[in-house]
């Protein structure tokens, strides 16, 4: 059984991941409208070269294992392989997901207000269910391998197991 198979045959990774999306995405109308409507610095929370040190901290951890994963759902590794490509997969399941939470906290503390932080929880919410998710999809497509590797990874933080 595939991985690709087992998310054809259920919608919902395919509805949490649009829901990370949107958030995402919502972050980023937000500060566009942040930044034409407002003048920038209204909302000094944190520095602003913080918060983009911040967001594109989350960018380049998404986008280095998204390399390292590979383009395209047909590339699924196995667990084991998995581990073995490096970044932080001997540690974390899903570190592209960490690395999306890490941009959505830059993009939220660059323009912080009740929407920013709406879009904030949901996104990391989405994350959250998205990645338990894909925990059941891979426990079903490779069974005790994904069950070794899950008991020494934690779900999007390292040394958290039981999510």
């Amino acid at each position: 059984m595939t991985l690709a198979k087992s998310t054809d045959q259920n919608p919902l990774p395919k509805f949490w991941w649009r829901a990370k999306v949107t958030a995402g995405a919502g972050l980023i109308v937000w500060l566009c409208v942040v930044f034409i409507v407002m003048p920038p610095g209204k909302y000094p929370l944190v520095p602003h070269f913080f918060a983009q040190v911040i967001a594109v901290s989350g960018g380049c951890i998404t986008l280095w294992h998204y390399r390292i994963l590979g383009p395209g759902s047909q590339n699924w590794a196995r667990p084991d392989a998995l581990v073995s490509r490096g970044g932080f997969y001997n540690f974390i399941r899903h570190p592209m997901y960490l690395g999306d939470a890490v941009l959505y906290l830059g993009l939220a503390l660059l323009a912080p207000a009740w929407p920013a932080w709406f879009l904030l929880a949901s996104g990391w919410l989405a994350l959250f269910l998205q990645a338990r998710t894909e925990d059941r999809l891979m426990h079903s497509a490779f069974g005790e391998e994904f069950d070794t590797w899950r008991s020494k990874t934690g779900l999007l933080l390292p040394f958290i197991h039981r999510l």
